[in-house]
């Protein structure tokens, strides 16, 4: 699998009315993606489901890979962890024998436009918790098919699999935190 195939499947799959692209172990050239979706994103068709535009699809991508933005599916049912329209960032790189990806989820964003998220909106099943009244700012999804640094230059790093990211504001919960560090500076 080379990029330019996958650039010529991700065309002919959003040249569809729906726009949508379907990323799988058969679009990659991978053997581990489908696994990793159903473990980690609790989706059972082991695929992802993208909305694009057409037209950001590269023709001819660059040997060093591309990005590509787009949206979750607007139901439930062809998206994952209760994430719907949610703004998508996908990075696809060549490994020699299959494209890598990673996939970075604003959760905060839909249709580019601002929304309120919690952990309990992604897990219902786990009870309502202290990580429910966090205040993050711009949390992130990254599912992530090799070790990287999460961005260009960054210190954070991601893991095969599920990653989460978010700044995080020492209030709430975390408000004797911030008195602690204020009281006793690094």
């Amino acid at each position: 699998m080379t990029l330019q195939d996958l650039v010529q499947l991700l065309q002919q799959q959003a040249a569809s009315a729906s726009h949508q692209i379907i990323l799988d172990d058969a679009a990659l050239g991978r053997t581990d993606l489908d696994d990793l979706i159903k473990q980690q994103l609790q989706r059972t068709e082991g695929n992802i489901i993208v909305v694009v535009n057409p037209n950001d699809i590269p023709t001819n991508p660059p040997a060093n890979g591309f990005s590509l933005s787009g949206f979750l599916p607007p139901n439930s049912v062809d998206s994952f962890l209760n994430l719907i329209n949610k703004n998508v960032t996908m990075n696809f790189t060549s490994n020699g024998t299959a494209i890598d990806l990673i996939l970075d989820v604003t959760l905060t964003k839909e249709n580019n436009q601002a929304v309120s998220w919690s952990f309990g909106t992604s897990f219902s099943d786990m009870p309502a918790s202290a990580l429910d009244s966090l205040d993050l700012s711009d949390p992130h999804f990254i599912l992530a098919t090799l070790t990287s640094p999460y961005k260009q230059n960054s210190k954070l790093g991601l893991i095969v699999g599920i990653n989460f990211y978010s700044p995080l504001s020492l209030t709430g919960p975390l408000d004797a935190v911030a008195t602690l560090i204020s009281k006793n500076p690094l």
